[in-house]
């Protein structure tokens, strides 16, 4: 399966969509699919959130190498739709 985050970037910005807001709408538009995913929100400009969206697509990569395909279908069956429960889940 493939990794993916999804960087909510500009959250410096007045009137920027809230990160549990463009969950929402994603998870409606994809019927919650499951897999590797990661949300992250982030303001490149003020340089928050871009070092730990990319610090979960290492581990995650790494993980999945390591411990092979017992490992990924283990970890989807059990992936959370809800990134809030995810302890690797930061919303700054």
């Amino acid at each position: 399966s493939t990794s993916i985050v999804v960087l909510a970037n500009k959250q410096d910005v007045p009137g920027a969509m809230p990160l549990e807001t463009i969950q929402n709408l994603m998870a409606e538009m994809t019927g919650g699919s499951r897999g590797h995913l990661h949300w992250q929100a982030a303001s490149a400009l003020r340089g928050e959130g871009v070092n730990e969206a990319f610090d979960w697509l290492i581990a995650d990569i790494a993980q999945r190498r390591h411990c092979g395909d017992h490992y990924q279908h283990h970890h989807q069956s059990n992936q959370s739709v809800n990134p809030v429960a995810d302890k690797n889940f930061s919303a700054t």
